[in-house]
């Protein structure tokens, strides 16, 4: 419900173009996960019913980033993790900071 009364919240259809866009993307990086070498934080809906979640765990087997700054947290969720009513959604705002501050020089 939050998210649908939030006016920054897209509501329309998705444009042919944008999925094309999006499956064409994703397909691409299926083929080259183990040139991924920079740190990831990698976080998955428990529930999703729109991504598979192999994907996510694809990339962590395949990736060339060391195990420790590969980073997965699973959520018991839908597809829009900042989405989820409160308080999951703050956790999931507050994991994906702490996990940025923990990697930048933050003042």
């Amino acid at each position: 419900r939050e998210c649908e009364e939030d006016e920054l919240t897209y509501k329309g259809m998705l444009r042919l173009a944008s999925a094309s866009a999006c499956l064409e993307l994703a397909a691409r990086t299926q083929e080259t996960l183990e040139e991924v070498r920079v740190p990831f934080l990698c976080l998955v809906a428990a529930e999703d019913v729109v991504v598979n979640n192999e994907g996510a765990r694809e990339l962590g087997r395949r990736a060339s980033t060391p195990a420790g700054h590969q980073t997965f947290v699973e959520y018991p969720a839908l597809h829009g993790l900042l989405c989820e009513p409160e308080p999951l959604r703050s956790a999931i705002e507050g994991a994906i900071v702490k996990w940025l501050s923990g990697r930048c020089e933050c003042r």
